[in-house]
């Protein structure tokens, strides 16, 4: 499992100056699935196709991890989520560099994006922000789901002797050697 955390990608602006930019959250569900969130607003929607986009740079790092999130974007003001995938982003998407970096941009229509009103209930809350480059290198065994399980094994007294008697002869034997 990889670190829930804000992505954050690295892009130069039209001055030449290195800028980072959060994208969105990188999170488990309770099922364990992962999900990119990003929230999206009418200044986000791009006009000559009517889509959202993402960026080329999270796409391409869920690619090389082999992860596929499933992808939401939120429109708080329009209580609506918007739910697709990277594969659909890259098959169906327009690509092409604007605001300074390499995007997809997928229309909102059918077979694009699935629809629902309503908010994400498992959306984790204070995230750390951790640039694209970082958060790669960040898998982990998650222990968020573990459970401690305690075994109890009952031993024959005759096979416990036995093996006290044959750990004993090792442990001589090594002491021996070692003298």
């Amino acid at each position: 499992m990889y670190k829930q955390a804000v992505l954050l990608i690295y892009y130069k602006d039209k001055n030449g100056k290195l800028r980072h930019e959060p994208q969105g959250k990188f999170f488990y569900d309770s099922d364990g699935k992962a999900i990119f969130l990003a929230d999206m607003s009418q200044n986000k929607v791009f006009r000559f196709c009517n889509g959202y986009s993402i960026s080329k740079q999270i796409i391409e790092a869920f690619s090389e991890l082999k992860i596929k999130p499933k992808i939401i974007y939120r429109r708080l003001d329009l209580n609506m989520i918007y739910k697709t995938t990277s594969s659909t982003f890259k098959a169906l998407g327009i690509f092409g560099n604007w605001a300074n970096h390499d995007q997809y941009v997928l229309p909102i229509k059918a077979g694009n994006w699935t629809t629902q009103s309503g908010n994400i209930n498992d959306e984790p809350k204070g995230l750390p922000k951790m640039d694209l480059a970082d958060w790669k290198k960040s898998k982990h065994f998650s222990t968020e789901r573990m459970v401690d399980i305690d075994i109890h094994i009952t031993i024959p007294s005759d096979v416990r002797a036995e093996l006290r008697k044959r750990t004993l002869e090792k442990i001589k034997s090594a002491v021996i050697i070692s003298r």
